[in-house]
């Protein structure tokens, strides 16, 4: 089971394992004692996840060793900063529907899609967001200066990735130190998760035609964590 390449397999698949231990192993067992042995073991059906191939496994440690230090010394605040895109007609995803049902996921295909710069503080369960259509140089300024006045009395370090808009020479950071993540590690930004949960809470089977409808429901998600600090620090716990 975890490594198919040895029986010159990708991947396995239950029917494709029983299949396997039957004909080239010669065992005699059944394809329900099989899948209830599995369960048995812990082992289950999960979707799979794009993994970027080019990360660089020592700048990612760097990485984590420098972050675990600047938490130990405690004299500044980390916060993790991302943006993220919203789409008024989401693509379908997995619900649960009756047997023999045929569920659909409506499709406009007007392509509405608002974006939004945010960040999180694990620590606190603080937040900091901007919906906007599209994000530049100049409103990722803006998000900066509005992240600044909600922490002026305090030192931040802001983790960002590599994107072009967050490294410009230009930008004014006030009390905000930047840190940027290594290359290809999205992993690492605990604001990820809370992006994927507000999508699967608000955009699961919903959709819009009106740019303000959607804006106001990208609102509402963001402002049920606003509101809701403890779920906040345990969703994005580092």
């Amino acid at each position: 089971m975890e490594n198919p390449k040895l029986a010159g397999e990708s991947f396995w698949t239950a029917y494709k394992l029983h299949g396997f231990l039957t004909d080239k192993e010669s065992m005699k067992l059944g394809y329900s004692t099989l899948t209830r042995f599995l369960h048995e073991e812990q082992y289950t059906l999960k979707r799979t996840r794009s993994w970027p191939e080019n990360q660089d496994p020592n700048q990612r440690a760097s990485f984590v060793i420098e972050l675990e230090k600047q938490l130990r010394q405690g004299d500044k605040e980390i916060w993790f900063g991302d943006e993220s895109g919203f789409l008024a007609d989401p693509r379908p995803t997995r619900i649960w529907a009756k047997k023999g049902t045929r569920p659909t996921t409506p499709h406009t295909g007007m392509h509405l899609r608002e974006s939004v710069v945010g960040a999180v503080c694990p620590q606190s369960g603080e937040m900091s967001a901007l919906v906007i259509g599209s994000v530049d140089s100049t409103v990722f300024q803006v998000f900066i200066d509005m992240l600044a006045e909600q922490t002026k009395n305090k030192s931040i370090i802001l983790v960002l990735d590599n994107a072009s808009w967050h490294k410009v020479n230009s930008l004014k950071w006030h009390n905000i130190q930047p840190m940027y993540l290594p290359p290809y590690s999205p992993d690492l930004n605990p604001i990820e998760r809370l992006w994927k949960v507000v999508k699967q809470r608000y955009f699961t089977q919903w959709y819009t035609k009106d740019r303000d409808c959607l804006i106001t429901r990208i609102c509402e998600g963001l402002l049920s964590f606003f509101n809701d600090k403890k779920s906040v620090k345990k969703l994005c716990a580092a």
